[in-house]
Protein backbone atom coordinates (compact mmCIF):
# COMPACT_ATOMS: atom_id res chain seq x y z
CA UNK A 1 0.00 0.00 0.00
CA UNK A 2 1.43 3.22 -1.33
CA UNK A 3 -0.10 5.52 1.44
CA UNK A 4 0.93 2.70 3.95
CA UNK A 5 4.71 3.03 3.14
CA UNK A 6 4.55 6.82 2.96
CA UNK A 7 3.12 6.41 6.76
CA UNK A 8 6.13 4.13 7.19
CA UNK A 9 8.71 6.14 5.91
CA UNK A 10 7.79 9.39 7.54
CA UNK A 11 8.06 7.63 11.08
CA UNK A 12 11.53 6.60 10.01
CA UNK A 13 12.32 10.05 9.34
CA UNK A 14 10.80 11.32 12.82
CA UNK A 15 12.53 9.14 14.82
CA UNK A 16 15.62 9.63 13.01
CA UNK A 17 15.17 13.45 13.40
CA UNK A 18 14.69 12.72 17.15
CA UNK A 19 18.05 10.72 17.59
CA UNK A 20 20.14 13.26 15.46
CA UNK A 21 18.09 16.29 17.85
CA UNK A 22 19.51 14.35 20.92
CA UNK A 23 23.26 14.50 19.58
CA UNK A 24 23.27 17.65 18.67
CA UNK A 25 23.37 17.18 14.86
CA UNK A 26 20.82 19.75 14.23
CA UNK A 27 21.49 20.01 10.68
CA UNK A 28 20.91 16.38 9.95
CA UNK A 29 17.58 16.45 12.38
CA UNK A 30 16.28 19.34 10.02
CA UNK A 31 17.01 17.11 6.88
CA UNK A 32 15.00 14.28 8.21
CA UNK A 33 11.82 16.31 9.30
CA UNK A 34 11.38 18.49 6.64
CA UNK A 35 11.42 15.47 4.41
CA UNK A 36 9.00 13.47 7.30
CA UNK A 37 6.67 16.52 6.45
CA UNK A 38 6.70 16.77 3.10
CA UNK A 39 5.20 12.75 3.14
CA UNK A 40 2.74 14.45 5.68
CA UNK A 41 1.21 17.11 5.06
CA UNK A 42 -0.93 16.66 2.16
CA UNK A 43 -2.66 13.57 3.65
CA UNK A 44 -3.23 14.86 6.66
CA UNK A 45 -6.03 16.86 5.67
CA UNK A 46 -7.60 13.39 5.00
CA UNK A 47 -6.64 11.20 7.45
CA UNK A 48 -7.22 11.47 10.83
CA UNK A 49 -3.89 9.18 12.15
CA UNK A 50 -1.80 11.23 9.22
CA UNK A 51 -2.81 14.35 11.41
CA UNK A 52 -2.16 12.74 14.50
CA UNK A 53 1.16 12.04 12.89
CA UNK A 54 1.59 15.18 11.07
CA UNK A 55 0.96 17.17 14.90
CA UNK A 56 3.87 15.00 16.60
CA UNK A 57 6.07 15.73 13.60
CA UNK A 58 5.57 19.36 14.67
CA UNK A 59 6.54 19.04 18.43
CA UNK A 60 9.40 17.37 17.34
CA UNK A 61 10.22 19.91 14.65
CA UNK A 62 9.51 22.65 16.96
CA UNK A 63 12.24 21.91 19.41
CA UNK A 64 14.60 22.13 16.34
CA UNK A 65 13.21 25.40 15.24
CA UNK A 66 13.89 26.46 18.81
CA UNK A 67 17.46 25.70 18.54
CA UNK A 68 18.01 27.46 15.01
CA UNK A 69 16.56 30.55 16.33
CA UNK A 70 13.72 30.03 13.39
CA UNK A 71 11.26 31.69 15.13
CA UNK A 72 9.75 33.04 11.85
CA UNK A 73 9.27 29.35 10.70
CA UNK A 74 7.87 28.05 13.91
CA UNK A 75 5.00 30.56 13.91
CA UNK A 76 4.47 29.39 10.20
CA UNK A 77 3.80 26.20 10.97
CA UNK A 78 2.06 26.04 13.84
CA UNK A 79 -0.13 29.03 12.81
CA UNK A 80 -0.85 27.83 9.32
CA UNK A 81 -2.04 24.10 11.19
CA UNK A 82 -4.04 25.93 14.33
CA UNK A 83 -7.40 24.95 12.56
CA UNK A 84 -6.25 21.01 12.16
CA UNK A 85 -5.01 21.20 15.49
CA UNK A 86 -8.39 22.26 16.80
CA UNK A 87 -10.38 20.11 14.21
CA UNK A 88 -8.59 16.67 16.17
CA UNK A 89 -10.48 15.45 19.32
CA UNK A 90 -7.58 14.20 20.72
CA UNK A 91 -7.04 16.98 23.91
CA UNK A 92 -3.64 15.97 24.70
CA UNK A 93 -3.06 17.41 20.97
CA UNK A 94 -4.45 20.66 21.37
CA UNK A 95 -3.04 20.88 24.59
CA UNK A 96 -0.13 20.54 23.07
CA UNK A 97 -0.37 22.44 19.82
CA UNK A 98 -1.74 25.35 22.12
CA UNK A 99 1.54 25.53 24.21
CA UNK A 100 4.31 25.75 21.48
CA UNK A 101 1.69 28.03 19.95
CA UNK A 102 2.31 30.17 22.85
CA UNK A 103 6.21 29.59 23.10
CA UNK A 104 6.34 30.89 19.18
CA UNK A 105 4.88 34.14 20.31
CA UNK A 106 6.72 34.82 23.05
CA UNK A 107 9.83 33.83 21.21
CA UNK A 108 8.81 36.71 18.90
CA UNK A 109 8.87 38.82 21.38
CA UNK A 110 4.89 38.80 22.45
CA UNK A 111 4.70 37.14 26.06
CA UNK A 112 1.19 38.87 26.29
CA UNK A 113 -0.05 36.75 23.17
CA UNK A 114 2.08 34.13 23.94
CA UNK A 115 0.33 33.32 27.70
CA UNK A 116 -2.96 33.22 26.29
CA UNK A 117 -2.11 30.04 24.68
CA UNK A 118 -0.17 28.41 27.30
CA UNK A 119 -3.25 29.13 29.94
CA UNK A 120 -5.40 27.27 27.73
CA UNK A 121 -2.64 24.47 26.98
CA UNK A 122 -2.24 24.56 31.03
CA UNK A 123 -6.03 24.09 31.66
CA UNK A 124 -6.11 21.45 29.41
CA UNK A 125 -3.09 19.54 31.43
CA UNK A 126 -4.58 19.73 34.57
CA UNK A 127 -7.97 18.32 33.26
CA UNK A 128 -5.78 15.41 31.54
CA UNK A 129 -3.45 15.66 34.83
CA UNK A 130 -0.42 15.34 31.99
CA UNK A 131 2.61 16.06 33.45
CA UNK A 132 4.58 16.19 30.53
CA UNK A 133 2.25 18.96 29.27
CA UNK A 134 2.09 20.51 32.42
CA UNK A 135 6.06 20.38 32.45
CA UNK A 136 6.24 22.32 29.26
CA UNK A 137 3.47 25.14 30.26
CA UNK A 138 5.38 25.66 33.36
CA UNK A 139 8.48 26.21 31.75
CA UNK A 140 7.40 28.32 29.30
CA UNK A 141 4.86 30.45 31.38
CA UNK A 142 8.03 30.94 33.83
CA UNK A 143 9.75 32.57 30.93
CA UNK A 144 6.92 34.94 29.95
CA UNK A 145 6.39 36.31 33.69
CA UNK A 146 10.25 36.94 33.67
CA UNK A 147 9.73 38.92 30.33
CA UNK A 148 6.45 40.88 31.94
CA UNK A 149 8.18 41.12 35.29
CA UNK A 150 6.21 38.95 37.43
CA UNK A 151 8.92 37.69 39.60
CA UNK A 152 6.44 36.00 42.40
CA UNK A 153 4.99 33.88 39.08
CA UNK A 154 8.43 33.00 37.70
CA UNK A 155 9.62 31.08 40.35
CA UNK A 156 6.08 29.57 41.18
CA UNK A 157 5.87 28.37 37.37
CA UNK A 158 9.56 27.52 37.42
CA UNK A 159 9.44 25.25 40.46
CA UNK A 160 6.54 23.53 38.89
CA UNK A 161 8.22 22.76 36.15
CA UNK A 162 10.98 21.57 37.42
CA UNK A 163 9.23 19.47 40.07
CA UNK A 164 7.06 17.74 37.26
CA UNK A 165 10.31 17.89 35.25
CA UNK A 166 12.24 15.02 38.00
CA UNK A 167 9.67 12.56 37.06
CA UNK A 168 10.45 12.92 33.21
CA UNK A 169 14.36 12.85 33.79
CA UNK A 170 16.41 12.60 31.85
CA UNK A 171 14.85 14.79 29.31
CA UNK A 172 16.91 16.90 26.71
CA UNK A 173 14.91 19.86 27.29
CA UNK A 174 13.10 20.17 30.69
CA UNK A 175 15.88 18.84 32.46
CA UNK A 176 17.10 22.64 32.09
CA UNK A 177 14.51 25.02 30.69
CA UNK A 178 12.81 25.42 33.95
CA UNK A 179 15.43 26.35 35.98
CA UNK A 180 16.91 28.43 33.70
CA UNK A 181 13.82 30.47 34.02
CA UNK A 182 14.22 30.93 37.62
CA UNK A 183 17.91 32.12 37.01
CA UNK A 184 17.44 34.98 34.82
CA UNK A 185 14.94 36.47 37.93
CA UNK A 186 17.81 35.50 40.51
CA UNK A 187 20.27 37.41 38.35
CA UNK A 188 18.16 40.61 37.84
CA UNK A 189 17.57 40.47 41.42
CA UNK A 190 21.51 39.62 41.63
CA UNK A 191 21.16 36.66 43.73
CA UNK A 192 24.39 35.24 42.84
CA UNK A 193 24.42 32.63 45.32
CA UNK A 194 21.39 31.01 44.10
CA UNK A 195 22.88 31.12 40.37
CA UNK A 196 25.68 29.53 41.77
CA UNK A 197 23.30 26.89 42.93
CA UNK A 198 21.61 26.17 39.32
CA UNK A 199 24.59 26.57 37.41
CA UNK A 200 25.89 23.97 39.68
CA UNK A 201 22.86 21.59 39.62
CA UNK A 202 22.52 21.95 35.31
CA UNK A 203 26.31 21.03 35.27
CA UNK A 204 25.74 18.15 37.47
CA UNK A 205 22.19 16.75 35.70
CA UNK A 206 24.06 17.45 32.21
CA UNK A 207 27.45 15.27 32.68
CA UNK A 208 24.95 12.70 34.82
CA UNK A 209 22.65 12.31 31.73
CA UNK A 210 24.68 13.61 28.97
CA UNK A 211 23.00 16.25 27.90
CA UNK A 212 24.74 19.02 26.20
CA UNK A 213 22.35 21.80 26.44
CA UNK A 214 21.72 21.02 30.19
CA UNK A 215 25.72 21.85 30.44
CA UNK A 216 25.93 25.05 28.13
CA UNK A 217 23.20 26.77 29.83
CA UNK A 218 24.79 25.45 33.12
CA UNK A 219 28.21 27.01 32.11
CA UNK A 220 26.13 30.49 31.91
CA UNK A 221 24.50 30.16 35.05
CA UNK A 222 28.13 29.77 36.56
CA UNK A 223 29.13 33.05 34.65
CA UNK A 224 26.31 34.78 35.63
CA UNK A 225 26.99 34.27 39.54
CA UNK A 226 30.70 35.27 39.07
CA UNK A 227 29.84 37.96 36.97
CA UNK A 228 27.74 39.29 39.97
CA UNK A 229 30.54 38.53 42.20
CA UNK A 230 32.69 40.89 40.23
CA UNK A 231 34.97 37.77 38.65
CA UNK A 232 34.55 39.10 35.12
CA UNK A 233 38.27 37.16 33.85
CA UNK A 234 36.02 33.40 35.49
CA UNK A 235 32.70 34.91 34.11
CA UNK A 236 34.04 35.23 30.46
CA UNK A 237 35.69 32.17 30.80
CA UNK A 238 32.18 30.39 31.38
CA UNK A 239 30.25 32.80 28.43
CA UNK A 240 33.20 31.06 25.96
CA UNK A 241 32.85 27.55 27.15
CA UNK A 242 29.09 28.22 26.71
CA UNK A 243 29.16 29.69 22.99
CA UNK A 244 32.27 26.75 22.31
CA UNK A 245 29.72 23.99 23.29
CA UNK A 246 26.67 25.50 21.22
CA UNK A 247 28.73 25.99 17.97
CA UNK A 248 26.14 23.87 16.43
CA UNK A 249 23.16 25.14 18.06
CA UNK A 250 22.44 29.02 16.68
CA UNK A 251 19.85 29.84 19.29
CA UNK A 252 22.04 28.84 22.61
CA UNK A 253 24.93 30.37 20.83
CA UNK A 254 23.85 33.73 20.39
CA UNK A 255 21.94 33.61 24.03
CA UNK A 256 25.61 33.00 24.96
CA UNK A 257 27.06 35.70 22.85
CA UNK A 258 24.74 38.49 24.49
CA UNK A 259 26.17 37.17 28.24
CA UNK A 260 29.20 37.95 27.04
CA UNK A 261 28.18 41.02 25.30
CA UNK A 262 27.32 42.35 28.94
CA UNK A 263 30.40 41.05 30.77
CA UNK A 264 32.34 42.98 27.88
CA UNK A 265 30.19 46.51 28.82
CA UNK A 266 31.03 45.86 32.35
CA UNK A 267 34.55 46.30 32.08
CA UNK A 268 34.06 49.08 29.94
CA UNK A 269 35.40 46.94 26.78
CA UNK A 270 32.52 48.79 24.47
CA UNK A 271 33.74 47.67 21.12
CA UNK A 272 33.70 44.08 22.11
CA UNK A 273 30.35 44.37 23.15
CA UNK A 274 29.26 46.22 20.09
CA UNK A 275 30.47 43.66 17.68
CA UNK A 276 28.68 40.88 19.81
CA UNK A 277 26.06 42.79 19.89
CA UNK A 278 25.75 43.48 15.97
CA UNK A 279 26.04 39.54 15.58
CA UNK A 280 23.06 38.55 18.00
CA UNK A 281 20.73 41.81 16.37
CA UNK A 282 21.66 40.22 13.21
CA UNK A 283 20.79 36.73 14.12
CA UNK A 284 17.57 37.62 16.14
CA UNK A 285 16.10 39.95 13.01
CA UNK A 286 16.61 36.99 10.20
CA UNK A 287 15.06 34.52 12.50
CA UNK A 288 12.49 36.38 14.88
CA UNK A 289 13.78 35.35 17.91
CA UNK A 290 13.46 38.94 19.29
CA UNK A 291 12.16 37.96 23.13
CA UNK A 292 16.42 37.07 23.23
CA UNK A 293 17.01 40.03 20.65
CA UNK A 294 15.56 42.26 22.07
CA UNK A 295 17.63 42.61 25.40
CA UNK A 296 20.50 42.93 23.47
CA UNK A 297 19.69 46.07 21.98
CA UNK A 298 19.79 48.18 25.09
CA UNK A 299 23.37 47.19 25.15
CA UNK A 300 24.51 47.49 21.84
CA UNK A 301 22.75 51.55 22.02
CA UNK A 302 24.68 52.42 25.22
CA UNK A 303 27.95 50.60 23.16
CA UNK A 304 27.33 53.01 19.62
CA UNK A 305 26.85 55.68 22.17
CA UNK A 306 30.15 55.18 23.97
CA UNK A 307 31.63 55.07 20.50
CA UNK A 308 30.60 58.34 19.13
CA UNK A 309 27.73 57.13 17.64
CA UNK A 310 25.67 58.59 19.93
CA UNK A 311 22.30 59.63 18.05
CA UNK A 312 22.35 55.92 16.78
CA UNK A 313 23.15 54.62 20.20
CA UNK A 314 20.17 57.21 21.83
CA UNK A 315 17.49 56.45 18.94
CA UNK A 316 17.65 52.55 19.31
CA UNK A 317 17.48 52.80 23.04
CA UNK A 318 13.98 55.06 22.48
CA UNK A 319 12.94 52.32 19.98
CA UNK A 320 13.49 49.23 22.16
CA UNK A 321 11.83 51.78 24.84
CA UNK A 322 8.75 52.04 22.84
CA UNK A 323 8.73 48.14 22.20
CA UNK A 324 8.83 46.96 25.83
CA UNK A 325 6.02 49.35 26.84
CA UNK A 326 3.74 48.33 23.94
CA UNK A 327 4.83 44.49 24.43
CA UNK A 328 4.37 45.02 28.47
CA UNK A 329 7.92 43.46 29.08
CA UNK A 330 9.02 45.48 31.89
CA UNK A 331 12.00 43.30 32.07
CA UNK A 332 13.09 44.94 29.08
CA UNK A 333 11.83 48.14 29.63
CA UNK A 334 13.99 48.68 32.78
CA UNK A 335 17.03 47.35 30.76
CA UNK A 336 16.00 50.35 28.38
CA UNK A 337 15.55 52.98 31.12
CA UNK A 338 18.89 52.30 32.18
CA UNK A 339 21.28 52.49 29.82
CA UNK A 340 19.18 55.49 28.77
CA UNK A 341 19.98 56.94 32.37
CA UNK A 342 23.53 56.08 31.60
CA UNK A 343 23.46 58.04 28.24
CA UNK A 344 22.18 60.85 29.60
CA UNK A 345 24.32 61.19 32.69
CA UNK A 346 27.34 60.65 30.87
CA UNK A 347 26.61 63.82 28.26
CA UNK A 348 25.68 65.42 32.01
CA UNK A 349 29.12 64.10 34.45
CA UNK A 350 31.27 62.23 31.85
CA UNK A 351 33.44 59.47 33.28
CA UNK A 352 35.69 60.73 31.14
CA UNK A 353 36.86 63.18 28.41
CA UNK A 354 35.48 63.07 25.29
CA UNK A 355 37.70 63.21 22.13
CA UNK A 356 38.25 65.90 19.40
CA UNK A 357 37.05 63.29 17.01
CA UNK A 358 33.49 62.20 18.71
CA UNK A 359 33.12 66.13 19.96
CA UNK A 360 33.18 66.65 16.30
CA UNK A 361 30.91 63.89 14.76
CA UNK A 362 28.52 65.03 17.86
CA UNK A 363 28.66 68.22 17.50
CA UNK A 364 24.81 69.18 16.75
CA UNK A 365 23.61 66.03 19.17
CA UNK A 366 25.60 67.44 22.05
CA UNK A 367 24.07 71.05 21.55
CA UNK A 368 20.83 69.66 21.33
CA UNK A 369 21.37 67.16 24.51
CA UNK A 370 23.64 68.35 26.97
CA UNK A 371 21.46 71.03 28.27
CA UNK A 372 18.91 69.23 30.57
CA UNK A 373 20.50 65.99 30.46
CA UNK A 374 21.48 65.30 33.99
CA UNK A 375 17.33 66.18 34.49
CA UNK A 376 16.70 63.54 32.02
CA UNK A 377 19.52 60.94 33.23
CA UNK A 378 17.47 61.44 36.70
CA UNK A 379 14.07 60.72 35.32
CA UNK A 380 15.65 57.61 33.63
CA UNK A 381 17.24 56.37 37.08
CA UNK A 382 13.65 57.22 38.81
CA UNK A 383 11.61 54.91 36.50
CA UNK A 384 14.34 52.54 36.49
CA UNK A 385 14.16 52.36 40.24
CA UNK A 386 10.01 52.25 40.48
CA UNK A 387 10.26 49.42 37.86
CA UNK A 388 12.69 47.74 39.86
CA UNK A 389 10.52 47.88 42.72
CA UNK A 390 7.29 46.36 40.81
CA UNK A 391 9.48 43.36 39.13
CA UNK A 392 11.83 42.43 42.20
CA UNK A 393 15.13 43.73 39.97
CA UNK A 394 17.25 45.09 42.41
CA UNK A 395 20.33 44.48 40.30
CA UNK A 396 19.62 47.23 38.29
CA UNK A 397 17.58 49.51 41.12
CA UNK A 398 20.83 49.35 42.79
CA UNK A 399 22.87 50.39 39.99
CA UNK A 400 20.81 53.17 39.35
CA UNK A 401 20.70 54.69 42.51
CA UNK A 402 24.52 54.60 42.33
CA UNK A 403 24.83 56.09 38.93
CA UNK A 404 22.86 58.69 39.94
CA UNK A 405 24.67 59.58 42.77
CA UNK A 406 27.73 59.69 41.03
CA UNK A 407 25.72 61.64 38.35
CA UNK A 408 25.22 64.17 40.97
CA UNK A 409 28.35 64.32 42.93
CA UNK A 410 29.98 65.07 39.64
CA UNK A 411 27.56 68.21 39.20
CA UNK A 412 28.46 69.06 42.44
CA UNK A 413 25.48 69.07 43.93
CA UNK A 414 26.09 65.96 45.97
CA UNK A 415 24.71 62.61 47.12
CA UNK A 416 21.19 63.02 48.00
CA UNK A 417 21.18 61.44 51.56
CA UNK A 418 17.90 59.07 50.51
CA UNK A 419 20.59 58.14 47.96
CA UNK A 420 23.01 56.47 49.85
CA UNK A 421 20.54 55.28 52.38
CA UNK A 422 18.24 53.55 49.32
CA UNK A 423 21.41 52.40 47.52
CA UNK A 424 22.68 50.58 50.54
CA UNK A 425 20.16 48.61 51.57
CA UNK A 426 19.84 47.34 47.75
CA UNK A 427 23.39 45.89 47.72
CA UNK A 428 23.16 44.24 51.10
CA UNK A 429 20.01 42.59 49.87
CA UNK A 430 21.52 41.79 47.03
CA UNK A 431 25.01 40.20 49.08
CA UNK A 432 26.76 42.02 46.57
CA UNK A 433 29.86 43.97 47.60
CA UNK A 434 32.67 43.16 45.30
CA UNK A 435 30.80 43.34 42.20
CA UNK A 436 29.85 46.86 43.16
CA UNK A 437 32.65 48.10 44.73
CA UNK A 438 34.92 47.05 41.20
CA UNK A 439 32.87 48.30 38.73
CA UNK A 440 29.90 51.13 40.21
CA UNK A 441 27.82 52.46 37.57
CA UNK A 442 27.80 49.54 34.82
CA UNK A 443 24.64 47.38 34.01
Amino acid sequence: NKGLSKDKAAEYLIKAGEKSYKTLSIQEARTYYRQAYDLLVAKAEKDPEDKALLMDLLFKWALLLYDFGDVHKLLELFASHEEMAESIEDRQILGMFKAWLGLAHYMSGNPIKGMEHLELALKISNELDDTKMRAYVCAWLAWCHWDTGSADKVIAFGEQGYKLSRQLSPHPYLDFKPVAAMGNQYFWDGRWKKLKKIGARLLETGEKTSNPRCILTGQLYMGFALYLTGEFDRAVEYFDKSIKASADVPFYRYWAKTFMGIAHILSGQFEKAGELMAEVREFSVAGGAMAMGSYALPIYGIALFAQGRMNDGLTLLREVTETAINRNRKTLLIAAEFNSGIAFSQLAAPTAPLGFSTLFKNSIFLMKNIPGAAKKAEYHFQKTIELAGETKSSLYAGFAWMEMGRMLKAKKKGTRPEIASERQLRFSKCSRTSFISIKPGRP
